[in-house]
């Protein structure tokens, strides 16, 4: 019995690339639960796509009990403010399911009334129902860079300085791919991402919270409406 390595090669390590938009295979919802290093316990809603040879599984955190309430200072005497966890979720929720389950995102809209972080796990079964149907559907996504070099998607949420309204800014979800572009400061990073030497990277998963829920009150939300 002969142990010969000639003929072997190694795994070929594939990820979806950093600041491309790329054709992906939508794969499903599901719940992520964990502890973070600091002993505190995290619940996640992660979207599940698969490319070539590679998958990619960004995730929306859930908020916690003070999600609602922004972020705001001052750096050299620029004052500043970002959205909440909250504020986060729901424009990114509403933008991937008004893409991938357009129908049943019609049905939800002013419909979910549940209370986070209490209800999320809910939350993410009814996502989860309403998009069962896209599995299989073929979507584009635009990525950035994490801290660790990995591909996320971009922080899109943004705050009008006149109304004080969140907004989102940008796409990162697409049909076909036409609607999606780098701003300006992106294309900035991109340059500096591309100028950059390769170093040792631990996670694929960045630890950017993005969160979500709707409270409009036109009626709750059952998963026997979808």
């Amino acid at each position: 019995m002969n142990f010969n390595l000639t003929n072997t090669t190694g795994a070929a390590s594939a990820h979806i690339k950093a600041y491309e938009i790329s054709k992906v295979t939508f794969e499903g919802i599901e719940l992520k639960t964990g502890t973070s290093q600091n002993g505190r316990d995290w619940k996640a809603l992660q979207l599940n796509f698969k490319g070539d040879g590679w998958t990619f599984e960004p995730m929306f955190f859930c908020p916690g009990e003070d999600g609602d309430k922004r972020m705001s200072g001052e750096t050299d005497g620029r004052k500043w403010e970002v959205p909440s966890a909250m504020e986060d979720l729901i424009h990114n929720v509403g933008h991937f399911m008004h893409i991938i389950a357009p129908e049943n995102f019609e049905k939800i809209k002013g419909k979910i009334n549940l209370e986070l972080p209490k209800e999320f796990d809910k939350l993410v079964e009814i996502l989860k129902k309403a998009t069962e149907k896209s599995i299989g559907g073929e979507f584009f996504v635009k990525t950035v860079a994490n801290n660790q070099g990995f591909a996320n998607l971009p922080r899109v949420v943004k705050i009008n300085s006149k109304s004080g309204e969140s907004y989102l800014g940008s796409n990162w979800i697409s049909v076909d791919g036409k609607d999606l572009s780098f701003t300006a400061n992106e294309l900035k990073k991109k340059a500096a991402f591309a100028a950059m030497k390769p170093s040792s990277m631990k996670d694929d998963k960045d630890d950017d919270s993005l969160e979500d829920d709707t409270s409009n009150t036109d009626g709750d939300l059952t998963l026997d409406d979808l």
